[in-house]
Formats: structure tokens, C-alpha cells, sequence
């Protein structure tokens, strides 16, 4: 069992770049086809440079992430902000650290910084039962 102190990295930062297809995928999943992540006019007209992705898709691709690392663990909470957009097709860097932690229980920070190198979305997950 891996143990994790609070400051500790759990994981590698990850780089991802999430696309049309991705879009397009997770709106059929979750039947949100607000147009401003499928349309590029519709997204230039609400103020946007292109199309932007759907922060949920954002956020379960990064808890996925943790999913692998805490397999016999549940997810207790999950509180998320969006702060920037994030653009289809932009290179993003998610990071993931420890902000507290017990023998039942621990809390992951989750950062996602666009290609600007602004925050995007931050998140704070905790899951429990981490020691199996």
C-alpha cells in the first residue's frame, strides 16, 4: 500500500489535449449539446476563440486518473471551479496534490492549467477507505 503525506504528488502531472471527437463523444454521453462546445460560430459569438470543452469532461478525465491509483477506494466528495475556459484541442497539465490526508480518508487538489499557463479548473476530491 502507497502512502501519501500532505504536499505529496500522487501522481505524474499529466498532459492532455481533449478533442472535437472527445466533444462530441462526451455530448451524446451526457446529453449536453450546448453549442458553444460543438459549434465554432456559436462559440466565437458568445465570446469565445473557438469551441470550448465541457469542464465535467475535464474533471473526469483527471479523476480517472486518480481512480488508478486509489482502485479500492470511493469517491466521498468532489467540489470544482472553473476559472478559465478551456479550448478544444488546447494542451492541458493536471496536477494532483495531496492537501490532507488519514488513515480513512485523503484530499487531492486538482489544477488544470491551460496552455497560457492560467489555472482553468481547480478541484478538490476526497476519497475514502484509501488504505484498502
Amino acid at each position: 500500500m502507497v502512502t501519501f503525506t500532505r504536499g505529496d504528488y500522487v501522481c505524474e502531472n499529466e498532459s492532455v489535449i481533449i478533442s472535437a471527437n472527445d466533444i462530441k463523444n462526451y455530448a451524446e454521453t451526457s446529453n449536453d449539446f450546448n453549442a458553444i462546445h460543438l459549434d465554432f460560430q456559436s462559440a466565437v459569438e458568445a465570446g469565445f476563440e473557438r469551441e470550448i470543452v465541457h469542464g465535467m469532461l475535464v474533471m473526469g478525465i483527471a479523476e480517472s486518473r486518480l481512480s488508478v491509483v486509489f482502485p479500492t477506494s470511493f469517491v466521498v466528495s468532489y467540489e470544482t471551479k472553473f476559472l478559465h475556459p478551456v479550448l478544444v484541442g488546447e494542451l492541458l497539465t493536471i496536477s494532483y496534490v495531496v492537501i490532507d490526508e488519514d488513515l480513512d480518508f485523503i484530499t487531492i487538489k486538482i489544477e488544470v492549467t491551460i496552455e497560457n499557463g492560467k489555472i482553468a479548473i481547480i478541484g478538490v476530491i476526497q476519497f475514502a477507505n484509501v488504505g484498502g
